[in-house]
Protein backbone atom coordinates (compact mmCIF):
# COMPACT_ATOMS: atom_id res chain seq x y z
CA UNK A 1 0.00 0.00 0.00
CA UNK A 2 1.22 3.38 -0.92
CA UNK A 3 2.68 6.10 2.00
CA UNK A 4 0.14 8.55 2.73
CA UNK A 5 1.45 12.07 1.29
CA UNK A 6 2.11 14.65 4.22
CA UNK A 7 -0.72 16.80 5.24
CA UNK A 8 -1.74 20.07 3.87
CA UNK A 9 -3.61 22.94 5.33
CA UNK A 10 -7.51 23.43 3.73
CA UNK A 11 -6.87 26.03 1.50
CA UNK A 12 -3.60 24.71 0.17
CA UNK A 13 -5.93 21.28 -0.32
CA UNK A 14 -8.44 23.26 -2.06
CA UNK A 15 -6.66 24.91 -4.48
CA UNK A 16 -4.51 21.86 -5.48
CA UNK A 17 -8.09 19.62 -5.77
CA UNK A 18 -10.05 22.91 -7.71
CA UNK A 19 -6.86 23.49 -10.01
CA UNK A 20 -5.24 19.98 -10.58
CA UNK A 21 -8.58 17.55 -10.38
CA UNK A 22 -11.76 19.52 -10.19
CA UNK A 23 -10.96 22.13 -13.13
CA UNK A 24 -9.63 19.71 -15.37
CA UNK A 25 -12.00 17.14 -14.66
CA UNK A 26 -14.80 19.98 -15.63
CA UNK A 27 -12.92 20.79 -18.96
CA UNK A 28 -12.85 17.39 -19.85
CA UNK A 29 -16.36 16.63 -19.34
CA UNK A 30 -17.17 19.36 -21.39
CA UNK A 31 -14.99 17.85 -24.01
CA UNK A 32 -16.87 14.93 -23.42
CA UNK A 33 -20.36 16.17 -23.84
CA UNK A 34 -19.39 18.21 -26.79
CA UNK A 35 -18.47 15.27 -28.59
CA UNK A 36 -21.11 13.05 -27.46
CA UNK A 37 -23.22 15.52 -28.46
CA UNK A 38 -22.45 15.06 -31.95
CA UNK A 39 -22.33 11.67 -31.67
CA UNK A 40 -25.53 11.34 -30.65
CA UNK A 41 -26.85 14.29 -33.17
CA UNK A 42 -24.77 12.20 -36.12
CA UNK A 43 -27.26 8.84 -34.89
CA UNK A 44 -29.80 10.24 -33.36
CA UNK A 45 -31.10 12.02 -37.36
CA UNK A 46 -29.92 8.82 -39.05
CA UNK A 47 -32.42 7.14 -37.04
CA UNK A 48 -35.11 9.57 -37.00
CA UNK A 49 -34.92 9.98 -40.75
CA UNK A 50 -34.66 6.22 -41.36
CA UNK A 51 -37.79 5.82 -39.00
CA UNK A 52 -39.35 8.72 -41.15
CA UNK A 53 -38.80 7.56 -44.64
CA UNK A 54 -39.58 3.78 -43.77
CA UNK A 55 -43.22 5.42 -42.21
CA UNK A 56 -43.59 6.91 -45.09
CA UNK A 57 -43.17 4.40 -47.59
CA UNK A 58 -45.41 2.05 -45.62
CA UNK A 59 -48.09 4.52 -45.67
CA UNK A 60 -48.28 5.32 -48.98
CA UNK A 61 -47.77 2.01 -50.28
CA UNK A 62 -50.48 1.08 -47.81
CA UNK A 63 -52.16 3.83 -49.78
CA UNK A 64 -51.77 2.50 -53.42
CA UNK A 65 -52.22 -0.99 -52.02
CA UNK A 66 -56.20 0.26 -50.83
CA UNK A 67 -56.73 1.96 -54.29
CA UNK A 68 -55.19 -1.01 -56.59
CA UNK A 69 -58.03 -2.94 -54.38
CA UNK A 70 -60.65 -0.75 -54.33
CA UNK A 71 -60.29 -0.28 -58.22
CA UNK A 72 -60.17 -4.06 -58.73
CA UNK A 73 -63.25 -4.59 -57.01
CA UNK A 74 -65.38 -1.72 -59.26
CA UNK A 75 -62.93 -2.21 -62.05
CA UNK A 76 -65.09 -3.51 -64.75
CA UNK A 77 -67.70 -1.20 -63.41
CA UNK A 78 -65.91 2.21 -64.01
CA UNK A 79 -64.94 0.96 -67.80
CA UNK A 80 -68.10 0.25 -68.66
CA UNK A 81 -69.04 3.57 -67.24
CA UNK A 82 -66.30 5.49 -69.27
CA UNK A 83 -67.60 3.82 -71.73
CA UNK A 84 -70.98 4.39 -72.13
CA UNK A 85 -70.16 8.41 -71.98
CA UNK A 86 -67.76 8.43 -74.62
CA UNK A 87 -70.70 6.43 -76.29
CA UNK A 88 -73.35 9.25 -75.75
CA UNK A 89 -70.29 12.13 -76.85
CA UNK A 90 -69.41 9.81 -79.88
CA UNK A 91 -73.55 10.06 -81.21
CA UNK A 92 -73.17 13.91 -80.69
CA UNK A 93 -70.79 14.33 -83.37
CA UNK A 94 -67.51 16.57 -83.73
CA UNK A 95 -69.90 20.10 -83.12
CA UNK A 96 -70.92 19.51 -79.77
CA UNK A 97 -66.72 18.40 -78.77
CA UNK A 98 -66.68 22.36 -78.92
CA UNK A 99 -69.24 23.30 -77.08
CA UNK A 100 -68.67 22.67 -73.64
CA UNK A 101 -71.74 23.74 -72.21
CA UNK A 102 -73.66 21.82 -75.03
CA UNK A 103 -71.71 18.54 -74.02
CA UNK A 104 -71.93 18.97 -70.08
CA UNK A 105 -76.03 19.13 -70.31
CA UNK A 106 -75.52 16.32 -72.64
CA UNK A 107 -74.12 13.62 -70.53
CA UNK A 108 -74.88 15.57 -66.78
CA UNK A 109 -77.68 12.92 -66.16
CA UNK A 110 -75.59 10.38 -66.42
CA UNK A 111 -73.06 11.97 -63.89
CA UNK A 112 -75.55 12.26 -61.83
CA UNK A 113 -76.44 8.72 -61.75
CA UNK A 114 -73.19 6.97 -61.53
CA UNK A 115 -73.77 4.03 -59.07
CA UNK A 116 -71.17 4.77 -56.58
CA UNK A 117 -69.64 7.73 -54.16
CA UNK A 118 -67.00 9.00 -56.47
CA UNK A 119 -66.98 12.46 -57.61
CA UNK A 120 -66.48 11.94 -61.84
CA UNK A 121 -65.06 14.46 -64.11
CA UNK A 122 -64.23 14.43 -67.80
CA UNK A 123 -61.64 15.78 -69.98
CA UNK A 124 -60.95 15.85 -73.72
CA UNK A 125 -57.62 15.61 -75.97
CA UNK A 126 -57.95 16.65 -79.28
CA UNK A 127 -56.19 15.17 -82.10
CA UNK A 128 -52.83 17.20 -82.14
CA UNK A 129 -52.69 16.32 -78.23
CA UNK A 130 -54.00 19.40 -77.18
CA UNK A 131 -56.48 19.48 -73.79
CA UNK A 132 -59.71 21.41 -74.76
CA UNK A 133 -62.42 20.57 -72.28
CA UNK A 134 -61.83 19.79 -68.25
CA UNK A 135 -64.90 19.73 -66.03
CA UNK A 136 -62.52 19.86 -63.08
CA UNK A 137 -58.90 20.58 -63.16
CA UNK A 138 -59.36 23.49 -65.40
CA UNK A 139 -55.29 24.22 -65.18
CA UNK A 140 -54.95 21.61 -67.54
CA UNK A 141 -57.43 22.89 -70.56
CA UNK A 142 -54.86 23.93 -73.19
CA UNK A 143 -52.14 21.54 -72.02
CA UNK A 144 -50.37 20.04 -74.46
CA UNK A 145 -50.14 16.24 -73.63
CA UNK A 146 -47.92 15.52 -76.85
CA UNK A 147 -45.27 17.09 -75.19
CA UNK A 148 -45.15 14.70 -72.01
CA UNK A 149 -42.62 11.99 -72.12
CA UNK A 150 -43.43 8.43 -70.97
CA UNK A 151 -40.41 6.67 -72.14
CA UNK A 152 -39.21 6.70 -75.96
CA UNK A 153 -42.96 8.15 -76.93
CA UNK A 154 -44.82 10.94 -76.25
CA UNK A 155 -47.96 10.30 -73.61
CA UNK A 156 -50.70 10.72 -76.39
CA UNK A 157 -49.15 8.02 -78.17
CA UNK A 158 -48.38 5.91 -75.49
CA UNK A 159 -52.34 6.36 -74.44
CA UNK A 160 -53.36 5.44 -78.01
CA UNK A 161 -51.34 2.19 -78.16
CA UNK A 162 -53.09 0.73 -75.82
CA UNK A 163 -56.32 1.83 -76.68
CA UNK A 164 -55.52 0.19 -79.71
CA UNK A 165 -55.05 -2.84 -77.52
CA UNK A 166 -57.78 -2.98 -75.14
CA UNK A 167 -59.65 -0.20 -76.32
CA UNK A 168 -59.41 1.95 -73.52
CA UNK A 169 -56.22 3.17 -71.35
CA UNK A 170 -56.07 3.77 -67.54
CA UNK A 171 -53.77 5.26 -64.64
CA UNK A 172 -53.63 6.60 -61.27
CA UNK A 173 -53.16 10.23 -60.72
CA UNK A 174 -52.79 12.69 -57.94
CA UNK A 175 -54.28 16.42 -58.89
CA UNK A 176 -51.99 18.68 -56.80
CA UNK A 177 -55.47 21.17 -57.26
CA UNK A 178 -57.56 19.27 -55.13
CA UNK A 179 -54.75 16.86 -53.07
CA UNK A 180 -57.38 14.07 -54.59
CA UNK A 181 -55.92 10.63 -55.79
CA UNK A 182 -57.80 10.00 -58.72
CA UNK A 183 -58.65 7.04 -61.59
CA UNK A 184 -58.42 7.97 -65.10
CA UNK A 185 -59.95 6.06 -68.10
CA UNK A 186 -59.44 6.90 -71.27
CA UNK A 187 -61.50 5.97 -74.71
CA UNK A 188 -61.39 6.63 -78.27
CA UNK A 189 -63.68 9.27 -79.53
CA UNK A 190 -64.22 10.07 -83.65
CA UNK A 191 -61.81 11.45 -85.49
CA UNK A 192 -58.58 10.17 -83.29
CA UNK A 193 -60.23 12.91 -80.14
CA UNK A 194 -59.41 11.06 -76.72
CA UNK A 195 -61.76 11.13 -73.84
CA UNK A 196 -60.94 10.53 -70.30
CA UNK A 197 -63.20 10.33 -67.79
CA UNK A 198 -61.42 10.86 -64.15
CA UNK A 199 -62.99 9.12 -60.59
CA UNK A 200 -62.17 11.17 -57.89
CA UNK A 201 -61.04 8.57 -54.82
CA UNK A 202 -63.28 10.14 -51.98
CA UNK A 203 -61.79 13.59 -49.65
CA UNK A 204 -60.42 11.35 -46.63
CA UNK A 205 -58.49 8.54 -48.87
CA UNK A 206 -55.21 9.92 -49.27
CA UNK A 207 -55.43 12.26 -45.88
CA UNK A 208 -56.26 9.64 -43.62
CA UNK A 209 -52.75 7.78 -44.36
CA UNK A 210 -50.63 10.51 -44.15
CA UNK A 211 -52.57 12.97 -41.12
CA UNK A 212 -50.25 11.70 -38.77
CA UNK A 213 -47.16 13.00 -40.61
CA UNK A 214 -48.64 16.42 -39.86
CA UNK A 215 -48.53 15.69 -36.07
CA UNK A 216 -45.14 16.25 -34.94
CA UNK A 217 -43.03 15.58 -31.35
CA UNK A 218 -39.85 16.92 -29.46
CA UNK A 219 -37.83 15.25 -32.03
CA UNK A 220 -38.72 16.58 -35.54
CA UNK A 221 -40.49 20.57 -35.99
CA UNK A 222 -41.89 19.85 -39.13
CA UNK A 223 -42.72 17.28 -41.86
CA UNK A 224 -44.57 16.80 -45.29
CA UNK A 225 -45.01 14.47 -48.34
CA UNK A 226 -44.61 15.67 -51.75
CA UNK A 227 -45.14 14.56 -55.34
CA UNK A 228 -42.50 14.67 -57.85
CA UNK A 229 -43.22 17.93 -59.05
CA UNK A 230 -42.79 19.17 -55.50
CA UNK A 231 -46.80 19.83 -54.69
CA UNK A 232 -47.81 18.59 -51.11
CA UNK A 233 -50.00 16.09 -50.83
CA UNK A 234 -52.00 17.15 -48.39
CA UNK A 235 -52.94 21.21 -47.24
CA UNK A 236 -51.62 20.56 -43.59
CA UNK A 237 -48.42 20.54 -44.92
CA UNK A 238 -46.06 23.22 -45.22
CA UNK A 239 -45.07 24.40 -48.84
CA UNK A 240 -41.90 22.34 -50.62
CA UNK A 241 -38.81 24.06 -48.90
CA UNK A 242 -36.97 26.27 -51.12
CA UNK A 243 -34.25 26.91 -48.48
CA UNK A 244 -33.02 23.86 -46.51
CA UNK A 245 -32.10 24.84 -42.85
CA UNK A 246 -29.47 23.34 -41.05
CA UNK A 247 -28.45 24.89 -37.62
CA UNK A 248 -27.05 24.00 -34.08
CA UNK A 249 -31.21 24.07 -33.11
CA UNK A 250 -32.56 22.39 -36.05
CA UNK A 251 -31.47 20.76 -39.71
CA UNK A 252 -33.67 19.75 -42.97
CA UNK A 253 -33.45 16.71 -44.46
CA UNK A 254 -35.06 15.88 -48.23
CA UNK A 255 -35.39 12.36 -48.98
CA UNK A 256 -36.60 10.60 -52.75
CA UNK A 257 -39.01 7.78 -52.06
CA UNK A 258 -39.11 5.28 -54.50
CA UNK A 259 -42.66 3.89 -54.45
CA UNK A 260 -43.48 4.99 -57.74
CA UNK A 261 -46.58 6.64 -56.88
CA UNK A 262 -49.03 6.67 -58.03
CA UNK A 263 -48.00 5.10 -61.57
CA UNK A 264 -44.37 3.34 -62.15
CA UNK A 265 -41.46 5.49 -62.93
CA UNK A 266 -42.89 8.02 -60.43
CA UNK A 267 -41.43 9.22 -56.71
CA UNK A 268 -42.21 11.23 -53.80
CA UNK A 269 -40.27 13.70 -51.67
CA UNK A 270 -40.29 13.58 -47.74
CA UNK A 271 -39.16 16.65 -45.82
CA UNK A 272 -38.28 16.31 -42.29
CA UNK A 273 -37.06 19.35 -40.05
CA UNK A 274 -35.17 17.65 -37.04
CA UNK A 275 -34.82 19.68 -33.64
CA UNK A 276 -31.74 18.87 -31.99
CA UNK A 277 -32.97 21.10 -28.51
CA UNK A 278 -34.18 18.05 -26.99
CA UNK A 279 -30.24 17.10 -26.90
CA UNK A 280 -28.53 19.96 -26.09
CA UNK A 281 -30.85 20.38 -22.87
CA UNK A 282 -30.45 16.62 -22.04
CA UNK A 283 -26.28 17.26 -22.66
CA UNK A 284 -26.33 20.16 -20.48
CA UNK A 285 -28.62 19.38 -17.63
CA UNK A 286 -25.90 16.34 -17.53
CA UNK A 287 -23.39 18.30 -17.39
CA UNK A 288 -24.57 21.08 -14.98
CA UNK A 289 -25.55 17.87 -12.52
CA UNK A 290 -22.29 16.68 -12.95
CA UNK A 291 -20.62 20.18 -12.05
CA UNK A 292 -23.22 20.86 -9.39
CA UNK A 293 -22.71 17.38 -7.39
CA UNK A 294 -18.65 17.89 -8.00
CA UNK A 295 -18.89 21.02 -5.93
CA UNK A 296 -20.79 19.76 -3.11
CA UNK A 297 -19.41 16.64 -2.39
CA UNK A 298 -16.42 18.84 -2.58
CA UNK A 299 -17.89 21.08 0.13
CA UNK A 300 -19.12 17.83 1.97
CA UNK A 301 -15.82 16.47 2.77
CA UNK A 302 -13.97 19.93 4.06
CA UNK A 303 -15.20 19.13 7.30
CA UNK A 304 -13.51 15.22 7.72
CA UNK A 305 -10.60 15.46 5.70
CA UNK A 306 -8.34 16.31 8.24
CA UNK A 307 -9.31 13.98 10.91
CA UNK A 308 -10.18 11.21 8.69
CA UNK A 309 -6.51 11.35 7.34
CA UNK A 310 -5.03 10.67 10.60
CA UNK A 311 -7.08 7.88 11.50
CA UNK A 312 -6.88 6.29 8.17
CA UNK A 313 -3.39 6.49 8.46
CA UNK A 314 -3.26 4.71 11.40
CA UNK A 315 -5.76 1.96 9.44
CA UNK A 316 -3.40 1.84 6.49
CA UNK A 317 -0.15 0.72 8.80
CA UNK A 318 -2.59 -2.02 10.70
CA UNK A 319 -3.56 -3.58 6.94
CA UNK A 320 -0.21 -3.03 5.78
CA UNK A 321 1.43 -4.75 9.10
CA UNK A 322 -1.21 -7.19 8.63
CA UNK A 323 -0.51 -7.90 5.33
CA UNK A 324 3.17 -8.98 5.52
CA UNK A 325 3.64 -10.22 9.02
CA UNK A 326 -0.09 -12.31 9.26
CA UNK A 327 -0.13 -10.34 12.90
CA UNK A 328 -0.96 -7.21 14.46
CA UNK A 329 1.30 -5.12 17.47
CA UNK A 330 0.02 -4.15 20.36
CA UNK A 331 0.64 -0.18 19.36
CA UNK A 332 -2.83 0.58 18.03
CA UNK A 333 -4.86 -0.09 21.00
CA UNK A 334 -5.41 3.65 21.13
CA UNK A 335 -7.34 3.84 18.27
CA UNK A 336 -10.71 6.34 19.08
CA UNK A 337 -12.82 4.84 16.24
CA UNK A 338 -14.76 1.97 17.56
CA UNK A 339 -14.99 0.82 13.92
CA UNK A 340 -11.32 0.80 13.50
CA UNK A 341 -11.28 -0.84 16.90
CA UNK A 342 -13.33 -3.79 15.64
CA UNK A 343 -11.13 -4.15 12.88
CA UNK A 344 -8.42 -4.50 14.36
CA UNK A 345 -9.50 -7.18 16.76
CA UNK A 346 -10.48 -9.07 13.65
CA UNK A 347 -7.31 -9.03 12.48
CA UNK A 348 -5.83 -10.31 15.31
CA UNK A 349 -8.46 -12.97 15.49
CA UNK A 350 -7.70 -13.74 11.62
CA UNK A 351 -3.83 -13.83 12.29
CA UNK A 352 -4.15 -16.51 14.92
CA UNK A 353 -6.76 -18.48 12.88
CA UNK A 354 -5.06 -18.57 9.81
CA UNK A 355 -1.16 -19.66 11.19
CA UNK A 356 -3.53 -22.73 12.91
CA UNK A 357 -5.15 -23.53 9.56
CA UNK A 358 -2.05 -23.41 7.67
CA UNK A 359 -0.89 -26.22 9.96
CA UNK A 360 -3.82 -28.27 9.57
CA UNK A 361 -4.03 -27.50 5.64
CA UNK A 362 -0.61 -28.51 5.31
CA UNK A 363 -1.14 -31.78 6.66
CA UNK A 364 -4.78 -32.18 4.66
CA UNK A 365 -2.86 -31.82 1.68
CA UNK A 366 -0.33 -34.61 2.02
CA UNK A 367 -3.21 -36.71 3.25
CA UNK A 368 -5.10 -35.70 0.17
CA UNK A 369 -2.32 -36.51 -2.15
CA UNK A 370 -1.58 -39.38 -0.98
CA UNK A 371 -5.39 -40.54 -1.05
CA UNK A 372 -5.36 -39.13 -4.75
CA UNK A 373 -2.13 -41.31 -5.84
CA UNK A 374 -4.45 -44.67 -4.16
CA UNK A 375 -8.22 -43.88 -6.43
CA UNK A 376 -5.71 -43.54 -9.43
CA UNK A 377 -3.64 -46.73 -8.74
CA UNK A 378 -7.15 -48.28 -7.71
CA UNK A 379 -9.18 -46.92 -10.68
CA UNK A 380 -6.48 -47.68 -13.60
CA UNK A 381 -6.92 -51.60 -11.74
CA UNK A 382 -10.62 -51.47 -12.13
CA UNK A 383 -10.34 -50.73 -15.63
CA UNK A 384 -8.00 -53.44 -16.24
CA UNK A 385 -9.79 -55.87 -14.63
CA UNK A 386 -12.74 -54.97 -16.74
CA UNK A 387 -10.41 -55.40 -20.03
CA UNK A 388 -9.24 -58.86 -19.17
CA UNK A 389 -12.33 -60.09 -18.14
CA UNK A 390 -14.42 -58.41 -21.43
CA UNK A 391 -11.29 -60.85 -23.57
CA UNK A 392 -11.81 -63.62 -21.19
CA UNK A 393 -15.23 -62.91 -22.66
CA UNK A 394 -13.90 -62.99 -26.08
CA UNK A 395 -11.79 -66.17 -25.98
CA UNK A 396 -15.70 -67.91 -24.97
CA UNK A 397 -17.07 -66.79 -28.01
CA UNK A 398 -14.04 -67.64 -30.52
CA UNK A 399 -13.76 -70.80 -29.01
CA UNK A 400 -17.51 -71.35 -29.90
CA UNK A 401 -17.20 -70.20 -34.01
CA UNK A 402 -13.52 -71.68 -34.07
CA UNK A 403 -11.56 -67.68 -34.26
CA UNK A 404 -8.58 -67.16 -33.32
CA UNK A 405 -6.72 -64.39 -31.49
CA UNK A 406 -5.49 -62.93 -34.51
CA UNK A 407 -9.56 -61.63 -34.96
CA UNK A 408 -9.20 -60.00 -31.94
CA UNK A 409 -6.06 -58.45 -32.47
CA UNK A 410 -7.55 -57.51 -35.74
CA UNK A 411 -10.70 -55.74 -34.62
CA UNK A 412 -8.71 -53.53 -32.27
CA UNK A 413 -6.32 -52.63 -34.21
CA UNK A 414 -8.77 -51.72 -37.02
CA UNK A 415 -11.00 -49.89 -34.37
CA UNK A 416 -7.54 -47.95 -33.25
CA UNK A 417 -6.83 -46.51 -36.49
CA UNK A 418 -10.64 -44.90 -37.05
CA UNK A 419 -10.74 -43.20 -33.05
CA UNK A 420 -7.30 -42.36 -33.75
CA UNK A 421 -8.49 -40.08 -36.02
CA UNK A 422 -11.98 -38.81 -34.17
CA UNK A 423 -11.68 -35.84 -31.61
CA UNK A 424 -12.88 -37.73 -28.77
CA UNK A 425 -12.23 -37.96 -24.91
CA UNK A 426 -8.88 -40.56 -24.26
CA UNK A 427 -10.80 -42.58 -21.69
CA UNK A 428 -13.60 -43.14 -24.34
CA UNK A 429 -11.04 -44.10 -26.75
CA UNK A 430 -9.32 -46.22 -24.74
CA UNK A 431 -13.13 -48.23 -24.05
CA UNK A 432 -14.08 -48.47 -27.02
CA UNK A 433 -11.01 -50.28 -28.77
CA UNK A 434 -10.84 -52.62 -25.71
CA UNK A 435 -14.50 -53.47 -25.68
CA UNK A 436 -14.90 -53.57 -29.82
CA UNK A 437 -14.39 -57.62 -29.68
CA UNK A 438 -17.36 -58.14 -27.53
CA UNK A 439 -19.19 -57.24 -30.44
CA UNK A 440 -19.99 -60.79 -30.99
CA UNK A 441 -20.43 -62.11 -27.72
CA UNK A 442 -24.02 -62.56 -27.45
CA UNK A 443 -23.48 -65.59 -29.43
CA UNK A 444 -22.92 -67.38 -26.41
CA UNK A 445 -26.77 -68.04 -26.26
CA UNK A 446 -27.06 -69.24 -30.07
CA UNK A 447 -26.99 -72.50 -30.49
CA UNK A 448 -23.58 -73.94 -31.10
CA UNK A 449 -25.01 -76.23 -33.69
CA UNK A 450 -26.65 -72.76 -35.98
CA UNK A 451 -23.52 -70.93 -35.39
CA UNK A 452 -21.01 -74.25 -37.02
CA UNK A 453 -23.86 -75.02 -39.70
CA UNK A 454 -22.04 -75.32 -42.97
CA UNK A 455 -24.71 -74.83 -44.85
CA UNK A 456 -26.85 -72.26 -45.36
CA UNK A 457 -28.90 -70.97 -42.75
CA UNK A 458 -32.99 -71.39 -42.68
CA UNK A 459 -34.74 -68.08 -42.33
CA UNK A 460 -35.93 -69.50 -38.65
CA UNK A 461 -32.18 -69.80 -38.03
CA UNK A 462 -31.28 -66.79 -39.14
CA UNK A 463 -33.45 -64.71 -37.22
CA UNK A 464 -31.81 -67.09 -34.35
CA UNK A 465 -28.19 -65.86 -35.14
CA UNK A 466 -29.67 -61.93 -35.39
CA UNK A 467 -30.82 -62.14 -31.74
CA UNK A 468 -26.84 -62.75 -30.44
CA UNK A 469 -27.61 -58.62 -30.41
CA UNK A 470 -30.42 -58.81 -27.98
CA UNK A 471 -28.45 -61.46 -26.29
CA UNK A 472 -25.98 -59.41 -25.22
CA UNK A 473 -27.80 -57.74 -22.66
CA UNK A 474 -27.38 -60.40 -20.45
CA UNK A 475 -23.81 -60.40 -19.73
CA UNK A 476 -23.14 -56.38 -20.04
CA UNK A 477 -25.23 -55.11 -17.11
CA UNK A 478 -22.94 -53.44 -15.38
CA UNK A 479 -22.60 -49.52 -16.01
CA UNK A 480 -18.64 -49.99 -17.36
CA UNK A 481 -20.15 -51.58 -19.72
CA UNK A 482 -22.32 -49.42 -21.32
CA UNK A 483 -20.21 -48.62 -24.04
CA UNK A 484 -19.43 -52.65 -25.19
CA UNK A 485 -23.44 -53.35 -24.36
CA UNK A 486 -23.25 -50.19 -26.95
CA UNK A 487 -21.16 -52.01 -29.59
CA UNK A 488 -22.68 -55.53 -29.22
CA UNK A 489 -26.23 -54.09 -29.17
CA UNK A 490 -26.29 -52.00 -32.54
CA UNK A 491 -23.13 -52.83 -34.30
CA UNK A 492 -25.45 -54.36 -37.06
CA UNK A 493 -27.35 -51.28 -37.64
CA UNK A 494 -27.39 -49.69 -40.60
CA UNK A 495 -26.71 -46.14 -41.35
CA UNK A 496 -29.20 -45.85 -43.73
CA UNK A 497 -31.87 -47.29 -41.37
CA UNK A 498 -32.33 -50.89 -42.77
CA UNK A 499 -29.90 -52.84 -40.38
CA UNK A 500 -30.94 -54.45 -36.73
CA UNK A 501 -32.03 -55.29 -33.95
CA UNK A 502 -34.31 -51.93 -33.73
CA UNK A 503 -34.12 -50.21 -37.12
CA UNK A 504 -31.71 -47.15 -35.79
CA UNK A 505 -30.88 -44.25 -38.73
CA UNK A 506 -27.55 -42.05 -38.48
CA UNK A 507 -26.14 -40.45 -36.00
CA UNK A 508 -29.51 -42.15 -33.59
CA UNK A 509 -26.89 -45.29 -33.61
CA UNK A 510 -24.35 -44.83 -31.05
CA UNK A 511 -20.51 -43.70 -32.10
CA UNK A 512 -19.01 -46.92 -31.18
CA UNK A 513 -21.48 -49.15 -33.08
CA UNK A 514 -20.95 -47.37 -36.31
CA UNK A 515 -17.28 -47.85 -35.65
CA UNK A 516 -17.65 -51.45 -35.03
CA UNK A 517 -19.94 -52.24 -37.76
CA UNK A 518 -17.22 -50.88 -40.80
CA UNK A 519 -14.98 -52.91 -38.76
CA UNK A 520 -16.70 -56.26 -38.54
CA UNK A 521 -18.19 -55.81 -42.47
CA UNK A 522 -14.36 -55.55 -43.23
CA UNK A 523 -12.87 -58.23 -41.38
CA UNK A 524 -15.53 -60.08 -42.10
CA UNK A 525 -14.99 -60.20 -46.17
CA UNK A 526 -11.06 -60.84 -45.24
CA UNK A 527 -11.68 -63.90 -43.02
CA UNK A 528 -12.14 -66.94 -44.34
CA UNK A 529 -15.26 -68.79 -43.61
CA UNK A 530 -16.57 -72.43 -44.56
CA UNK A 531 -18.89 -71.29 -46.73
CA UNK A 532 -16.40 -68.74 -48.36
CA UNK A 533 -13.06 -67.83 -49.34
CA UNK A 534 -11.19 -65.01 -47.79
CA UNK A 535 -11.40 -62.02 -50.07
CA UNK A 536 -8.27 -59.53 -50.90
CA UNK A 537 -8.30 -55.91 -49.40
CA UNK A 538 -9.10 -54.39 -52.72
CA UNK A 539 -12.45 -56.80 -52.97
CA UNK A 540 -13.60 -56.09 -49.81
CA UNK A 541 -13.06 -52.50 -49.89
CA UNK A 542 -15.01 -52.54 -53.79
CA UNK A 543 -17.84 -54.61 -51.65
CA UNK A 544 -18.02 -51.90 -48.78
CA UNK A 545 -17.81 -48.61 -51.42
CA UNK A 546 -19.77 -50.01 -54.13
CA UNK A 547 -21.88 -52.61 -52.90
CA UNK A 548 -22.97 -56.91 -53.76
CA UNK A 549 -26.68 -56.88 -52.69
CA UNK A 550 -26.08 -57.33 -49.38
CA UNK A 551 -23.45 -54.84 -48.65
CA UNK A 552 -23.80 -50.80 -49.05
CA UNK A 553 -22.11 -48.02 -49.17
CA UNK A 554 -25.53 -46.37 -47.38
CA UNK A 555 -25.01 -49.08 -44.43
CA UNK A 556 -22.01 -46.96 -43.37
CA UNK A 557 -21.48 -43.64 -41.70
CA UNK A 558 -20.05 -41.27 -44.33
CA UNK A 559 -17.66 -39.68 -42.21
CA UNK A 560 -15.92 -42.83 -40.92
CA UNK A 561 -16.23 -44.70 -44.09
CA UNK A 562 -13.67 -41.73 -45.58
CA UNK A 563 -11.32 -42.42 -42.67
CA UNK A 564 -11.77 -45.74 -42.82
CA UNK A 565 -10.75 -45.82 -46.77
CA UNK A 566 -7.94 -43.22 -46.29
CA UNK A 567 -6.23 -46.55 -44.13
CA UNK A 568 -5.72 -48.26 -47.15
CA UNK A 569 -1.53 -49.15 -46.65
CA UNK A 570 -1.81 -49.63 -42.75
CA UNK A 571 -4.80 -52.40 -43.59
CA UNK A 572 -3.13 -54.20 -46.45
CA UNK A 573 -0.27 -53.97 -43.69
CA UNK A 574 -2.01 -55.53 -40.85
CA UNK A 575 -3.40 -58.60 -42.55
CA UNK A 576 0.08 -58.99 -44.10
CA UNK A 577 1.28 -59.33 -40.31
CA UNK A 578 -1.05 -61.19 -38.65
CA UNK A 579 -1.39 -63.82 -41.74
CA UNK A 580 2.36 -64.29 -40.82
CA UNK A 581 2.32 -64.85 -37.46
CA UNK A 582 -0.61 -67.57 -38.27
CA UNK A 583 1.32 -69.59 -40.54
CA UNK A 584 4.27 -69.54 -37.89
Amino acid sequence: MKELKNRVGFSDFAKRKIYYILLPLIIALVVFNVLIYAYFQSVFKQTIVAQKLSMAKEKVLALLQEANHTISKKFEQLIQYATDISNVIESMGLSAISNEEVLLKTIEPMLMKKPWEWDVGYFVIEPSGRCVISTRTKSIVGLDFSKIRVGETNYVTFIKSLMEHRGFAQGKLFEADERRLTFVVFTPLFQDYIFGTVFYFPKDFVEKYLLEFVRVDRYVLKQGVYTVSKEKLLDQFDDFPTDLKKTLLYEDFIIDMNVEFPEKGQTLYLWVRLSYIGILIHVFFWLAAFVLSALLVFLVNKSTFEFLSKELKTLKAMVSEFRNNLSISPSYDDSIIEEIADVQDALYDASSIISADVEELEAMNEELEENYRNIQRLSQEIRNAFFDFSEKLVDIVEGIEGETGQHVKRTKELVRLIVNEIEIDEEYKEKIVNFSPLHDIGKIYVPKEILLKPDKLTPEEFEEVKKHTIYAKRLLTHPYFAVALNIALYHHENYDGTGYPEGLKGEDIPLEARIVKIVDVYDALRSCRPYKRALSHEEAMKIILEGDGRVGPSHFDPKLLEIFKSKSEELIKLYENTDAERSE
